[in-house]
């Protein structure tokens, strides 16, 4: 019987490093760019 290979295990540590770290930055882009516009934007009247 075989044992099944993972994709990721034909990374070396550091490239999987880097792997994660990109992935970080790209899911954190989405909120960070929502974040950044809302202090420019005026306070309502009431």
């Amino acid at each position: 019987m075989r044992t099944a290979i993972h994709p990721g295990d034909a990374l070396s540590p550091r490239w999987r490093l880097h792997f994660v770290v990109i992935l970080g930055a790209l899911m954190a882009l989405g909120p960070m760019t929502i974040d950044l516009y809302l202090p420019a934007l005026s306070e309502a009247p009431g």
